[in-house]
């Protein structure tokens, strides 16, 4: 072997998404390289645009993109797959380079920023390959696209900011000109979804409404180095940069055709967290197709071979909706017997509010839950009815949903006080006491009409279960401080549901999408002396 070959994160998400067939010629492709990075018909050449991105020929369509970080004492030359596409999505204009806060290396990909931005920052993106004519490109402004009207000058995004304080922060030097003519947050979507996570997570803070100094207290001085990084060291740089080592032990997942093992196929690096001895909370984050979900199966798995005997189900493995829990069933099926897998609670996230709601409603008084839509549509009728034009519909259900149910303003007074980062615009005092209004008018309407969202009824279920939480820690106070006399699991008092927390451990699939609300139900349902591993979490900022 002559070469030594890891893939950088966003190749290997790029690789999860691609088709059986190109996986396989990918791992071809791999093994000839670390035999002969030199052989001839790998057809490795520079981008014109970055001296230090090197293009490859995995097969007649796709390329990979790779980067040299350094030569091993050996002689072994070390090199990072960046990319993994087709050659239609390979242009000049893509760029490596070395984080001057993390020092880790960092690939930027404008081909996915909006054809606007580029514009205006004057950016022509250069196909590297020439293709036929009916084969779709793009080049800045046209994307293949009709001609659009000539834009109104919008302010910028980050208008508040310039150059200088976004690259002290730790932005990418080659996203800093374009981030500071973006216009709206779904130009900001576009541009971060090639952008680095640092650069994602400061852009998006500053767009949420924190100032520098949160950002940088929040964001960048947790992950900076002490000192300067040398930023033309790339084998240092590669040291601190998460990679995943190409290997032949992922290479015989794939070659053994059997797609329910690829599914929850558990690679070595990903083993060391599925058996790490957690102290308290963890989160386990990446993009999409990096095998969060997989990692939280094994995780499960994990902790109930490590349950006493018992007939209980002291483990709780949840997600966002049914399909995607009827999924986790039958992967976890295939790695479990049937006497462990009946011993872990696997139901969706509204499945476990609608059971404490269940607990604590008499029979016959429950509301019938109505989703986002529907309310959207009872919402658009009361501003009709008012003649209210000042606020669009979306903007006070989500005002609602993510700030007042998100934070369970209880009154007008605590909403006045109340942070709302991330909304994308302020509200004064008087803003602020027209939309309590017309919230409340809006509540009232649904409790008229005796239905409630899943938002309230998650609000409704957490506030449940911290009470019980609350019944069962003065329970335990109450026996650790008397005579050591008090009822035991036998007893059939009417607190005998508040003997004990509801499960041990807790594992969240696709975390991102649960509502703040969510959370507080679900940490409630643990026991926090025994909690060891709550959450795996998805996209959502990576």
């Amino acid at each position: 072997m002559t070469a030594r070959l890891s893939l950088y994160r966003k190749a290997e998400q790029e690789l999860y998404r691609l088709d059986r067939s190109v996986k396989a010629q990918f791992y071809d492709f791999c093994h000839n390289f670390r035999n002969d990075p030199g052989l001839p018909g790998l057809k490795k050449k520079k981008l014109k645009g970055d001296s230090r991105i090197w293009s490859a020929r995995i097969n007649q369509s796709y390329r990979a993109l790779l980067t040299p970080t350094g030569i091993d004492p050996d002689g072994t030359e070390s090199w990072l797959v960046i990319a993994v596409r087709h050659r239609r999505e390979v242009y000049e204009e893509l760029q490596v380079a070395v984080n001057r806060v993390t020092g880790e290396i960092e690939f930027v990909d404008l081909s996915v920023v909006g054809d606007s931005a580029l514009r205006r920052a004057g950016i022509t993106l250069t196909p590297t390959e020439p293709v036929a004519e009916d084969e779709p490109t793009r080049s800045a402004g046209s994307n293949h696209l009709p001609e659009s009207e000539p834009e109104t000058e919008a302010p910028a995004l980050l208008a508040a900011y310039d150059a200088e304080q976004l690259r002290s922060l730790g932005v990418a030097d080659q996203l800093i000109d374009l981030a500071l003519t973006v216009t709206d947050s779904a130009e900001l979507d576009q541009l971060v979804e090639g952008a680095p996570l640092l650069s994602k997570d400061i852009l998006y803070g500053l767009a949420a409404g924190m100032d520098i100094d949160e950002v940088r207290r929040e964001i960048t001085t947790p992950v900076e180095l002490d000192q300067q990084p040398n930023l033309d060291d790339f084998a240092m740089a590669l040291s601190r940069t998460k990679v995943t080592t190409v290997d032949d032990s992922v290479r015989a997942i794939i070659e053994e055709g059997d797609f329910r093992a690829w599914k929850v196929y558990l690679h070595p690096t990903q083993e060391r967290i599925v058996h790490r001895h957690y102290n308290g909370p963890a989160r386990i984050s990446g993009g999409p197709g990096t095998g969060k979900t997989i990692v939280a199966l094994h995780r499960v798995k994990h902790l109930a071979e490590q349950l006493p005997p018992g007939n209980d189900k002291p483990i709780l493995l949840t997600t966002f909706t049914k399909n995607l829990t009827t999924d986790l069933r039958l992967r976890l099926a295939s790695l479990v017997d049937n006497e462990l897998l009946a011993r872990v609670d696997i139901a969706h996230i509204d499945q476990l509010a609608a059971r404490v709601l269940g607990e604590n409603t008499v029979p016959g008084r429950g509301k019938q839950r109505i989703y986002d839509q529907v309310a959207l549509n009872e919402m658009r009728q009361l501003l009709a009815e008012l003649d209210d034009h000042r606020w669009d519909a979306e903007f006070l259900l989500e005002e609602w949903e993510q700030v007042i149910l998100g934070q369970a303003v209880p009154t007008r007074s605590a909403y006045f006080q109340t942070r709302r980062a991330g909304r994308g615009r302020a509200l004064t005092r008087p803003e602020r006491n027209h939309v309590w209004k017309l919230i409340e008018q809006f509540t009232a309407r649904l409790d008229k009409l005796g239905v409630e969202t899943w938002g309230q009824a998650a609000e409704r279920a957490a506030r449940f279960e911290i009470e019980r939480a609350a019944k069962i820690e003065a329970r335990r106070q109450a026996q650790e401080g008397g005579d050591g006399e008090g009822p035991t699991p036998s007893d059939d008092s009417s607190g005998l549901r508040y003997l004990g927390y509801r499960y041990r451990h807790i594992v969240v699939d696709e975390a991102q999408d649960l509502r703040p609300a969510h959370w507080k139900m679900l940490r409630a349902m643990a026991d926090p002396d025994q909690l060891r591993c709550p959450g795996s979490s998805g996209q959502g900022p990576n």
